[in-house]
């Protein structure tokens, strides 16, 4: 009896640590994307926005102000990340996953932010759905500091932008 049960603890774990590679499991990584709510991400755009933004090429321009309404929130949160063809495929997050965003993202999003929302995460992928352990908010390499920015006034000074 002790024999089978050995063998049968021992084909758990065997299996435990070969199933994830075997099947395509990606356990506990890092991944970084844009993150947003599952209305917006499983339909590839924000609602009353098909045909306008196409979420599937250009994710960064889901619009932040939408990430905290009510329904967006209710229906949880997932990441577009890049894939080898250089479109954008979403992830959902677990309940425990869109809790945790709202935790420690939601909150750090401003007023000023009104879209490209990067964020970095860790956790597992199965099919279309990350289990997550953690997740940040980036900021965009491409985004310039305010000191960055020029002023660009017309040369009679009246400060309109040309």
């Amino acid at each position: 009896m002790r024999r089978q049960i050995t063998l049968v603890g021992m084909m758990l774990f065997v299996a435990s640590v070969f199933i994830p590679f075997v099947f395509g499991v990606d356990v506990d990584t890092e991944h970084t994307g844009y993150l947003s709510d599952s209305l917006c991400g499983n339909a590839g755009f924000p609602e009353g926005y098909k045909g306008v933004i196409d979420l599937t090429k250009n994710p960064e321009n889901h619009i932040a102000m939408c990430l905290k309404m009510d329904n967006c929130t209710k229906a949880g949160y997932g990441i577009f990340m890049k894939q080898k063809d250089g479109k954008y495929k979403y992830y959902a997050f677990d309940t425990k996953g869109s809790d945790l965003v709202k935790k420690n993202i939601l909150d750090k999003i401003t007023d000023k932010m009104t879209k490209n929302i990067l964020i970095s995460v860790k956790g597992t992928v199965i099919d279309a759905t990350i289990t997550i352990t953690s997740a940040e908010l980036v900021k965009p390499k491409n985004e310039k500091s305010k000191s960055d920015k020029t002023d660009k006034t017309d040369k009679a000074g009246s400060g309109m932008m040309m």
